[in-house]
């Protein structure tokens, strides 16, 4: 019984994470203005050549973003190690890839100076 309850809270837990970054996505595909990256940031629009692409294209970093999270909550029902492994590779190498992403996404779009 408290190998099943460890499972579901691995499950759930990657899932909860999955749903959040697959929704910034979403949220950042219908935004208008241009989405931001950094906690309290903002982009001015006047900077960003296309906006509906650039937030496309963030919405896609996001979305991908989420995929190991999805991925090592399914894992997690069979193989536990691994799923886990997953998971920490999703976060601890996901996010200078992110940000690396996140740059090469702005430099595209970018036009003069930004902020």
């Amino acid at each position: 019984m408290k190998e099943w309850f460890g499972i579901a809270v691995m499950a759930a837990s990657c899932w909860i994470c999955g749903i959040f970054f697959l929704g910034f996505g979403l949220f950042a595909r219908r935004y208008k203005k241009p989405i931001w990256f950094w906690s309290g940031s903002t982009v001015n629009p006047d900077c960003i050549s296309d906006i509906p692409a650039y937030n496309r294209a963030n919405a896609r970093m996001w979305t991908v973003f989420s995929v190991p999270f999805w991925a090592s909550g399914l894992i997690s029902f069979w193989w536990m190690m691994p799923a886990a492994v997953l998971l920490t590779v999703a976060c601890l190498g996901g996010l200078p890839v992110l940000i690396i992403t996140y740059n090469k996404i702005l430099k595209k779009y970018k036009i003069g100076d930004y902020e």
